[in-house]
């Protein structure tokens, strides 16, 4: 007959893929903005929403939103408005099992274009680096170690990773940011929230995240000086995300993203409009791995009967925590026809290319596209430049493992003069190292009756063991309790249960 089996999950990804996208928009401006002049400035923010699992394919949706900043034909004035366009990407899931998938997206957008069809229409481009990893805990059958009466197991104790859904949470929020020392505002042209990386702290059912985070407005002057300003302010936010899936060990991992931000100065004390009044949506994505002690069986046998056994080698991954490296980017840029008088803003975006375990750590290499934007003789400009970044994260990385990290610009800052533009790139790396590691264990058991004269039979044995022989290995030699091996020759075997010594006599 067989040994009963039974059934344990092992953490593993079984599909990683990724794709360009590109998303166009061709629209028109609103009956109540003005006509374009020239166009200063495309960003797009990209947002991932649902990734379904159906029918062997992951199909994942969401929208990218453009910020088109241009001067208008009205006294030269300053615009700018947001546009969205939607997008779906499917993936093609090959050899993928029948287990419970879990789906991650990762977005970035590595270029953003734009052209102008007539003075009120015009085409927006970006492309979207997506990433898509499909995890899951996959079942593999092991004895069990509840086979019968009168079985003996060995088994080894095993802290196995447990992967969980990502879970999305939005948060609407407020904030009131005071200007003492910037000039009053006037008319608002745009802002922006982005968030450095902060922590988690966890407890039973909830991750408190606690970051930074950095607001830009770029306004128009409401005093005697006119022209623009922008204001930047840092505040630290706060969420709690609440999930049965968090546990006080868990490891969390999150990113954090600002959607649909609204703004609005209002008064101060003195009665000048010295405050800007934030409301925003805040997404946070978190993941989370738990880990739970498993109990593996590695060998078996019974006293009264004969055991064939069968072990195989069962593979599974251990992800690491993850690991933080920062460093800053400076660059000067020679750009002789360059008009620029000052940078009164600048935006990057950073992307990795490429991850590498090094002798020293995990080598990073990507590119950063940053774009600058200032007065000029005749208005303001913008221009956008590009950079190639690499760096070692001091994390060594040993054996079979997969690394996987973004990165995340912090504060940038840029300074122009004389046809030269000097740029500041704070860079914030998180690397999450995922190791696979194998082991042995007992998958199945042939049990027969024994045909030996000694069957149903207890005698008494006298052995002559050599140094280093295992408690364990010598009770199923001879069909008798380990334990009691170890116990009846309490001298003859050290703690970890190896014979201690030559010329040693066992009875059992």
């Amino acid at each position: 007959m067989k040994a009963e089996t039974t059934t344990v999950l092992l953490p593993k990804t079984v599909y990683e893929a990724a794709a360009d996208k590109d998303i166009e928009l061709e629209s028109t401006l609103a009956d109540y903005l003005p006509n374009i002049n020239r166009i200063l400035r495309a960003d797009a923010d990209v947002f991932c929403g649902d990734a379904e699992v159906s029918d062997g394919k992951v199909e994942v949706s969401g929208k990218a939103v453009f910020s088109l900043l241009y001067e208008s034909d009205f006294k030269q004035k300053l615009q700018c408005e947001r546009f969205e366009a939607e997008f779906t990407h499917k993936f093609d899931l090959k050899d993928v099992p029948d287990d419970e998938l879990f789906p991650v997206v990762h977005a970035k957008c590595s270029y953003v274009g734009c052209k102008t069809l007539n003075p009120r229409k015009f085409l927006l481009r970006c492309r979207v680096d997506l990433g898509l990893e499909v995890k899951c805990m996959q079942g593999a059958q092991v004895v069990s170690l509840q086979s019968g009466d009168g079985a003996y197991f060995k088994s080894e104790k095993r802290r196995l990773a447990v992967y969980t859904p990502a879970i999305v949470r939005d948060f609407t929020l407020e904030e009131s940011i005071p200007l003492e020392t910037a000039p009053p505002v006037g008319d608002i042209i745009y802002s922006c929230l982005a968030f450095a990386s902060g922590d988690a702290a966890v407890s039973e059912g909830s991750a408190l995240i606690r970051a930074e985070a950095t607001f830009k407005c770029l306004y128009e002057r409401e005093d005697e000086e006119g022209g623009l300003y922008l204001a930047q302010r840092r505040f630290p936010v706060a969420v709690t995300v609440d999930d049965e899936c968090i546990l006080p060990d868990s490891d969390v991992n999150f990113t954090l993203c600002a959607k649909n931000i609204e703004t609005d100065k209002d008064i101060d004390a003195y009665g000048e409009n010295r405050v800007i009044k934030l409301n925003y949506s805040l997404r946070a994505v978190v993941t989370c791995v738990n880990r739970e002690e498993v109990e593996i069986p590695t060998d078996m046998f019974f006293e009264d009967y004969e055991t064939e056994n069968l072990c195989q080698m069962l593979v599974c991954e251990e992800p690491s925590k993850e690991l933080k490296h920062r460093f800053t980017l400076e660059k000067t840029f020679e750009l002789p026809d360059s008009t620029l008088e000052s940078c009164l803003d600048v935006n990057a975006e950073a992307v990795v290319t490429e991850t590498a375990a090094a002798e020293d750590g995990i080598s990073v290499k990507g590119s950063v596209g940053i774009s600058v934007f200032g007065p000029c003789a005749d208005g303001y400009r913008s221009h956008d430049l590009q950079a190639a970044v690499s760096a070692v994260m001091p994390f060594p990385v040993s054996g079979d493992c997969r690394i996987k990290v973004r990165a995340e610009v912090q504060n940038p800052a840029a300074e122009a003069s004389g046809g030269r533009i000097t740029v500041r790139i704070p860079i914030e790396l998180c690397a999450v190292t995922v190791r696979k590691e194998s082991f042995s264990a007992l998958v199945s058991s042939n049990i027969e009756n024994r045909s030996d004269e000694d069957a149903g039979t207890r005698p008494v044995i006298i052995y002559y063991p050599q140094k280093g022989e295992a408690a364990w290995d010598i009770g199923k030699r001879y069909y008798v309790n380990p334990d009691e091996v170890a116990e009846n020759n309490p001298d003859a075997f050290d703690k970890s249960g190896l014979v201690a010594a030559d010329g040693v006599v066992l009875y059992m």
